[in-house]
């Protein structure tokens, strides 16, 4: 049997495992709330993967007690190509997100044109700024969006736009994102190693068991052919 260490090991990667599944579903669930910033960077369609991501590594994890339970080292084996599989989809998704933070001014930007004026102006009420590169129509501010703080045309002509904010909020929210889900991914890949460990100390003790099977059965066959021997020598004996 695996040492109490290991299993101890195995043991809190699997609960890490389970925590990170509840902590996509839970932040997938209550980040669909009202509010405003969060909603324009995360949208619906990101909320939805990350609750298929959350939902994937409970399954994985509920996998993982069957799997720990039987002494057939093939449902380990079949759970370390579930951790392969998973390992890529969060390696994917995290570098995805990443990728996004490479070019978030041209991001923001496209997600800017596709807000409606009522919505933009609710943005530079909440970040006192006007249009996107500044206050003008040549820095995408929209006149329906003229409400607000950037009512007044030299009011909003001399306030600073709402891409350098935008784009704070937006590497702030997707770093901590992308961070967290590589930190899933060294979760997944510590698992699936000292699932490895489990299953090669299994293999092991399966080996000397075989081997100490073969020497008992090895041990009654010799016995039984002196019990024959020493038959023969006490007849023997009697002639």
């Amino acid at each position: 049997m695996p040492s109490r260490n290991l299993l101890s090991v195995w043991a809190f990667l699997d609960v890490c495992l389970l925590g990170a599944g509840a902590l996509c579903v839970a932040v997938s669930i209550i980040w669909r709330g009202p509010d405003l910033l969060r909603n324009v960077v995360v949208t619906s369609q990101d909320l939805d993967a990350g609750l298929a991501l959350g939902i994937m590594l409970l399954i994985t994890f509920l996998v993982s007690l069957l799997a720990i339970s039987q002494r057939n080292s093939l449902y380990l084996i079949i759970l370390n190509w579930i951790l392969v599989a998973l390992a890529l989809a969060v390696l994917i998704i995290a570098t995805i997100l990443w990728t996004l933070t490479l070019r978030e001014r041209t991001m923001m930007l496209r997600i800017w044109n596709e807000q409606t004026p009522t919505v933009q102006s609710q943005i530079q009420d909440t970040l006192s700024c006007c249009g996107y590169f500044n206050g003008t129509s040549l820095g995408l501010l929209s006149p329906a969006a003229m409400t607000g703080v950037c009512v007044d045309a030299t009011v909003a002509a001399n306030t600073t736009g709402c891409v350098v904010p935008l784009v704070r909020f937006a590497d702030y929210t997707l770093n901590n994102i992308f961070t967290s889900i590589y930190g899933f991914t060294a979760v997944v890949v510590c698992l699936f190693l000292t699932t490895v460990c489990i299953i090669n100390v299994r293999a092991e003790e399966d080996r000397f068991r075989r081997i100490d099977a073969k020497r008992g059965a090895g041990g009654v066959a010799f016995g039984g052919g002196r019990g024959a021997g020493g038959g023969r020598g006490a007849g023997g004996g009697y002639v």
